[in-house]
Formats: C-alpha cells, sequence, structure tokens
C-alpha cells in the first residue's frame, strides 16, 4: 500500500471512528440521561455556566440573542492551542489565517466571518473583524496574533457588531479576555517539546498583594525551527551563474537606507522566537469602585514564512490609460518581469526567469531576498468600574498601543532581484471609552449609553526593487485618524416571557494620508516622479483627506419559551471604513491618491438557544442572509493590489454549535457552519466566489477521562476533526490558489495528578499529514503566483505545574 493509500486509510478511518462516536453518542442521549435522572450524581454531570460580556454587560450566554461562540482558556489548553489563529478551526463560518497574502510578517492574521473580511493589510485599509484586548480595539493586523497568554475566555461575535462595538466590525468581533488578578493565589508553569525542535515556556502567578490590591503576571517564550528551506539554485547549476551586463546589481542584504529585511542567519523559513509578557494589577479600595491597569509586550525576530513559487508566466506589456481614474476598470500598467527579459535580452548569457525556478515540493524556494519578520508590541490601558448606585455604573476605559515591525519577502523566488518588498512599519493609537450602564423602570429596562474616541497615526514605508535595481521604489505612507462615536442601547421586557432591544451608534471620521512614492533606481536617477510617454504618472505624492460618517442601528426581540429555550430574530448593520489604495500601481489622476468609499452589511438573523436534559446538553444556532454593498475589493492591478468599491453580495447561512456531558467523564462537542455567498454585482476581473468563505465547515470534537483507580489519578484522551469545503484565496479565484476540501484530525492523551497539581500531555496536529494550502498572491503584473501551505503533522510533548 502507498504512503498516499495509507494516509487516505488512516483520514477515513478517524472520520469515521469520530462521526460513529458522535452518533452513537447522540442517538443514545435520550436513555443515557433518563437514566441517569434518578441519580444523585447526576447534578454532577451539567454543563457549566458562561457569563459573556457580548453585550457590554455580564450575562448568562444562553440569554444573549446574539450568535456568539466562547471558548474558555481552560478548554483551549486542554487541546493544545497557543495562538489565537488556532480558535479558526473550532468557530463555524470563520476563516482565521496565521498569514497575510501580501506581506512578508509572519503575524498578521487575515480573519473572516460568514464570508466576510480582508486580505490586506496596509495601514490605509481596515479590517472587517475588530479585535478587542480587554475592552480595547487593536486597529491593525500587523502583529495580531497573539498567544493566549493566561487567557480567561474569547468571544468570537458573528455578524455585524455596528452598535455596540462600532466601525470596522461588518464580519464580527473578537474578544479576548484576561484572568483577574483576586486573593486567590495561582501559580502556573508550562514546557513544550516538539516537532521542528520546539521548545516553549510559560509561566503565570496571580494573587494579593494586599487587603485591596492584587496582580498577576504572565510570560511566554516560543521557538521552533522552520519547515521550509531556501536552496541556493546556482549550487545545483554553478556553470550558469554570470552577471546581467550593464545592470547595477542590487545589494538585498544592505537594503537601502539601512532597511533591510534579510532572515536570521541559519534559520529556515517559517520558524519561531517570540516573547511575551502580559501584567495584571488590580485595585479594589471600596465594594463599589475598581480599578484594573494593565500592560503587554511581545517581541519577535522570526523568517517570513515560507512562501513557494507556483507559477510563471509572461503577459502582455501594457501602460496606463490616461483620464480612467477608477483602477478596476481594466486600466493596467503591467512591467511583466518575464517578457522584459524577452524585450531587452537579460536572458543573454544568462539565466532567464521562467519556470525553472518552480520547485514544486510545497516547502522549497530559490529565493534569497527579504525573508525577516521583527516585531515589538506594546500596550497598556487602565479600566475604571464604579457603581455610583444599585441602578446605575460607570465604566472608563483609556488605553495606548504601538506597533513598529519590519518584514520583507522575496516573492519572484530566484536569485535575482526582480521583485521584492520590505515594509518598515509602525503605528500607534490611543482610545478612550465611556460606559454607563443601568436598570430602571422597576428593572424591565436594562440600559447601556456610550462615547468612544479613537486617534493613530502611522507610517509604512516600503522599499521595493525591482529589475535586479534598475527600478528602486521608495514609497513612504503616513496615516492620521481620528473617529468619534456615541452609541446607547436598551432592552425592555415586553413580558416575563419577551424582551425587546434596540440600538443605535453614530460614527464620525477623519482620515488623512499623505504619500511620497519615489523611483530612487538608476533608470530614475532623480528620484522624481516617473513619467511614461503619454504624461501619465505613476508614482504617488501627494496628500489626501476624506471623512466618513456613519448610522448603524440594532433591533431584536427575543422570546423564552422556557427556563431552557429562547429564539430571536434580529436587525443589525455595520460599516467598514473607506481609505486610500496606499501603493504605486495603475494610472494615478495628478499624482494624488485615490479613495474608495466604506462598506456596508445589512444582516437578518434568527436564532435559537436551548439548554436541554438537565443542563447536560447545550444547543445554539442561527439562520442569517445579510446584504454586503459597496464591497472594497482588492484586486491585482498593474503592478500591486488595488482596493476600490467595486461589488455587491449577498450571503445566506445557518450555524449550530453543541456542547454535550454524555456520560461521566465523556463529553463531546461539534459545530456546522453553511454559507450561500454569491456576487450580486461585480467587476469583470474578479471570479464568482468570494475570498475564504467555504460553503461547509464543521468541527467534531470529544475529551473522555478515565480514573486510575482511587487515588485521584486519570487519564483523559482528546480527539478533533475538522472539515472545510473548497476555500478561494484571492479574488480572482486563481486555480492554483484554489485550496479543494480537507480535513484534520487532532488529539492527545493527558496524564493528570491529583486536583490537576500536574499534567503532562502528548499530543498531535494534522496527524494525517495533509498538505494543504493557507493563503496565496497572484501577481499578473509582473509573471508570477506564489503560495504558502501548512505545516505537516507534528508531535508535542508538554508538561504542566499548578499551584
Amino acid at each position: 500500500m502507498s504512503r498516499k493509500q495509507i494516509e487516505k486509510t488512516l483520514h477515513s478511518t478517524s472520520f469515521s471512528l469520530l462521526l460513529t462516536g458522535t452518533i452513537l453518542a447522540t442517538t443514545s442521549m435520550t436513555n443515557v440521561f433518563a437514566a441517569d435522572t434518578d441519580d444523585a450524581s447526576a447534578t454532577t454531570l451539567q454543563i457549566d455556566e458562561i457569563i459573556v460580556t457580548s453585550r457590554k454587560i455580564s450575562e448568562n450566554l444562553q440569554e444573549v440573542p446574539i450568535a456568539v461562540s466562547v471558548h474558555t482558556g481552560d478548554a483551549l489548553s486542554r487541546q493544545g492551542l497557543t495562538n489565537i489563529a488556532e480558535i479558526g478551526d473550532l468557530i463555524p463560518n470563520m476563516e482565521f489565517d496565521s498569514i497575510s497574502p501580501i506581506n512578508g510578517s509572519s503575524a498578521t492574521p487575515n480573519i473572516n466571518i460568514r464570508g466576510i473580511g480582508t486580505t490586506d493589510f496596509l495601514l490605509t485599509i481596515d479590517p472587517s473583524v475588530g479585535v478587542y484586548l480587554d475592552g480595547v480595539y487593536v486597529a491593525r493586523s500587523v502583529g495580531g496574533l497573539f498567544d493566549l497568554l493566561d487567557v480567561e475566555r474569547i468571544e468570537v461575535l458573528r455578524g455585524p457588531q455596528g452598535t455596540l462595538f462600532g466601525r470596522n466590525t461588518i464580519g464580527g468581533a473578537v474578544q479576548i479576555i484576561s484572568k483577574k488578578p483576586n486573593e486567590e493565589f495561582r501559580f502556573m508553569a508550562e514546557a513544550t517539546t516538539g516537532t521542528d525542535n520546539r521548545r516553549d515556556f510559560r509561566a503565570s502567578i496571580s494573587g494579593a498583594l494586599s487587603e485591596k490590591l492584587f496582580a498577576s503576571l504572565s510570560l511566554s517564550s516560543k521557538q521552533r525551527d522552520g519547515y521550509g528551506r531556501r536552496l541556493n539554485y546556482f549550487d545545483k547549476f554553478p556553470e550558469l551563474e554570470a552577471p546581467i551586463a550593464g545592470i547595477t546589481i542590487f545589494d538585498e542584504s544592505k537594503g537601502y537606507a539601512g532597511i533591510s529585511a534579510q532572515p536570521p542567519a541559519n534559520q529556515q523559513p517559517g520558524n519561531e522566537n517570540k516573547r511575551s509578557a502580559r501584567l495584571n494589577v488590580v485595585f479594589e479600595p471600596t465594594e463599589v469602585f475598581s480599578l484594573s491597569l494593565s500592560a503587554d509586550y511581545s517581541w519577535s525576530d522570526e523568517t517570513s514564512p515560507p512562501f513557494v513559487l507556483l507559477d510563471v508566466f509572461s503577459d502582455d506589456l501594457s501602460a496606463p490609460t490616461p483620464g480612467v481614474a477608477n483602477p478596476i476598470t481594466g486600466n493596467e500598467f503591467k512591467p511583466n518581469i518575464v517578457a522584459l527579459h524577452q524585450m531587452f535580452g537579460f536572458a543573454a548569457g544568462t539565466v532567464p526567469y521562467d519556470k525553472r525556478f518552480i520547485i514544486g515540493d510545497n516547502y522549497s524556494t530559490y529565493g534569497n531576498g527579504p525573508g525577516n519578520s521583527k516585531s515589538e508590541i506594546w500596550g497598556i490601558s487602565a479600566t475604571a468600574d464604579w457603581e455610583i448606585s444599585p441602578q446605575v455604573n460607570l465604566k472608563s476605559i483609556t488605553a495606548y498601543r504601538e506597533i513598529d515591525a519590519l518584514f520583507g519577502k522575496d516573492p519572484d523566488h530566484s536569485p535575482f532581484t526582480l521583485d521584492a518588498h520590505t515594509n518598515d512599519y509602525t503605528q500607534n493609537q490611543f482610545s478612550q471609552e465611556f460606559q454607563l450602564t443601568g436598570f430602571a423602570l422597576d428593572d424591565k429596562l436594562k440600559w447601556l449609553l456610550g462615547a468612544y474616541y479613537f486617534k493613530e497615526k502611522g507610517r509604512d514605508r516600503v522599499i521595493v526593487p525591482l529589475l535586479h535595481g534598475l527600478v528602486l521604489l521608495d514609497e513612504a505612507n503616513d496615516i492620521r485618524n481620528n473617529a468619534w462615536a456615541a452609541f446607547g442601547q436598551g432592552t425592555y421586557d415586553l413580558t416575563e416571557q419577551t424582551s425587546l432591544t434596540m440600538g443605535l451608534r453614530y460614527t464620525a471620521e477623519n482620515k488623512k494620508y499623505a504619500a511620497t512614492h519615489v523611483d530612487r533606481g538608476p533608470a530614475n536617477a532623480l528620484g522624481s516622479p516617473t513619467t511614461l510617454a503619454d504624461g501619465s504618472k505613476v508614482l504617488l505624492v501627494g496628500n489626501a483627506e476624506k471623512q466618513f460618517k456613519n448610522a448603524s442601528p440594532y433591533v431584536s426581540i427575543s422570546h423564552r419559551w422556557s427556563d431552557d429555550v429562547m429564539t430571536y430574530g434580529s436587525f443589525s448593520q455595520g460599516f467598514k471604513s473607506g481609505g486610500f489604495t496606499g501603493r504605486t500601481t495603475a494610472y494615478i489622476p495628478d499624482q494624488k491618491p485615490i479613495p474608495f468609499n466604506e462598506e456596508k452589511a445589512t444582516t437578518f438573523e434568527l436564532g435559537f438557544k436551548s439548554t436541554l436534559f438537565d443542563n447536560r446538553v447545550r444547543l445554539n444556532g442561527a439562520f442569517f442572509t445579510t446584504n454586503y454593498t459597496d464591497l472594497q475589493v482588492t484586486v491585482q492591478e498593474g503592478v500591486a493590489p488595488v482596493t476600490a468599491n467595486a461589488g455587491k453580495a449577498r450571503i445566506n447561512g445557518a450555524e449550530f454549535e453543541m456542547v454535550a456531558v454524555v456520560s461521566e467523564g465523556l463529553n463531546i462537542n461539534a459545530t456546522i457552519g453553511l454559507l450561500d455567498a454569491k456576487y450580486i454585482e461585480k467587476p469583470s476581473q474578479i471570479g464568482n466566489n468570494l475570498v475564504n468563505a467555504p460553503r461547509a465547515t464543521f468541527n467534531l470534537g470529544f475529551d473522555y477521562t478515565a480514573e486510575l483507580g482511587n487515588d485521584g489519578y486519570a487519564l483523559v484522551l482528546r480527539g478533533d476533526y475538522t472539515h472545510k469545503s473548497t476555500v478561494y484565496n484571492n479574488s480572482e479565484n486563481t486555480a492554483l490558489l484554489t485550496q479543494p476540501a480537507v480535513g484534520l484530525v487532532n488529539a492527545s492523551l493527558t496524564l493528570e495528578a491529583p486536583d490537576e497539581r500536574w499534567t503532562i500531555t502528548l499530543g498531535g496536529r494534522n496527524l494525517t499529514d495533509e498538505t494543504y494550502l493557507i493563503t496565496g498572491f497572484f501577481q499578473p503584473g509582473v509573471g508570477y503566483t506564489e503560495g504558502v501551505f501548512s505545516r505537516p503533522r507534528e508531535w508535542y510533548l508538554t508538561g504542566k505545574v499548578n499551584f
């Protein structure tokens, strides 16, 4: 039997066992639960209550009329998950890629919920899913791959959250909530080894400093070797190496003006090398007032993700069309590398750039250009909570965050400097939020009023050498953004069973963008904007400013049929801010930045929340339809990705989540996500399918605890199967960047000491060794397609102590 047949058999067997076990458990639930009804011990076989803050106040998950998934930090730890991107496999209708398709950063996630997301990372383009760290909005995706360090829980809200969370949450919101210190002393230390020389260490300590002062400190270190390979093409064909006459070779190791993103010595693509720390201090001087101070810091010095070359092709050369302002209309500038080699004879006596650089093993590249990913990120926040009276509470959240990152990429994957880019990226933000909550009308009305202010500035300087340095683009992009909002929401109990919720948020935003894009290559020694023969300006130089205003309403009505079953219907809207195309690209009138407008999503949703069989089964579901208008479509237009409002879509779907305590020691969980995402209007350049919107996703898992005698020791077996249907990784639906349906199997076995004083876990991820595409980039203007694939099968061994 071949290796592929063995893997296929293992894959099918694993899924069949999981599915069969779940079906048997589900079909026998009624009998099992009935048998346990009269048993006094049955009261211990119940699902824990989960408290969420999805509506800015603490509520039972089952009483919140919103599609929200919750995973506690302890549950994530049992599954061996260590960073936020890994929760994507557990959430229905969620795609959480840990890598951006366009830049070389190893910590720039792309999040899509219900088919809505963003694939670009520019400062001038906002994300579609908001990420919140202890209530603080994290504005940029760069550096957003947070480690799960001393986490209380993660909440994932699906659908537009425009009323309570504001702009840039049209897909949804992800809340990361840290464990807060209290009078209880806690200590945890954990060490992990595994595939690719993995060396992870985590520790946390928490407790009381005095009667009214509490603190916690968490530290993390993660290291592992890369799973990609950089190969030297001329080691294979030394007789072919030769300089190109008359061309100044750009030295990528030195970079330009001191900016270089060469990979660390002796490190292969896709490695990990990061440190994280988080400090929380809580001061409770009285019973009605508390002040929480939080600080987090992360540092990384890694290689870029292991992108590989998938295709090289020649395309027609073309120049911009004067007078065409909309870049999505087909106005292109293509300095196709392959065609230029052929036209100017760059290949004469040397090595031409063609398909010979496609290695084909999914993990290797001949690229020797930029390949580093460095970042230093920190943030501080202060949360004051004051109970003004038994009926009124005031909360203030003040925060500041800062990013300093340097990352690069060699997307042509050849030993030549044909197309490369390095980003020197900085950003800082300040935010202030006030929330006033309370009860009125004999507690029939639960209300919230709020105000929000946000300010950020940033710079992304991009160095792009092309054609061996003949063209050396130096692109400085500066932003200054301000936004403020006022919002309110109220829930009124029409009857003891029926509640009506209404809310509204008004947002005003001002964005300023300054671009200075010049060519410092020998072909344009003066550094002035390049002028084509027809007078069109290729480079971007100028300032732009644009305002955005929006009112986002929310209405829902919920009815509790019994203590265990609630249904709801809701209407919600949200918007994602507009911005500017911040790259040197196709024809740019007067060299000025081209703006694009905000996009909007309107969702109608019907859902239910149920707790069944004496609180042993939690089954929640939602059905929704979303009208998605003024889509900010990112397509390859000439030499660079361009964003413009160019589409409408309708997204229909459904989601189901179940957790069940089947019997003593046996728990199962399952999620199903279904999507039907279709364009109603679209430009001809893009495909028929939305990016990162698979038609079906589901996750099936179990954990079984077997007691070892009467001494308190136990073995815990955990298994998970995740399936995703076909995923289109770019707007053009490029065939090479389309990932067919794939299923993944993860499992672990844990030995637990009494009271979990210590645990030892042996686990494996991607046990069937599936090779699947995470993301990729199609570059017709230059002439290549590249992609990055998943890690192969891996194992890990973790030791943990708790006090």
